[in-house]
């Protein structure tokens, strides 16, 4: 998982660099930072399915 949060990272940078939308980026960059802070960083990527089980709170 943090080998591909890297990766997600480098996707963000480039989008931003070329000026294209980084919507879906900074989107999976929060899936990829979730999962880090939930302690799957070594986990294979499936383990994805873990972070998207967890509802995050929906602000007021």
């Amino acid at each position: 998982m943090a080998t591909c949060a890297g990766s997600g990272r480098l996707f963000v940078k480039q989008a931003r660099e070329a000026q294209l939308d980084a919507a879906f980026p900074d989107f999976l960059m929060g899936m990829f930072d979730r999962a880090l802070r939930a302690g799957l960083g070594n986990e294979r990527l499936a383990a994805m399915v873990k972070v998207l089980r967890q509802p995050q709170p929906q602000p007021a």
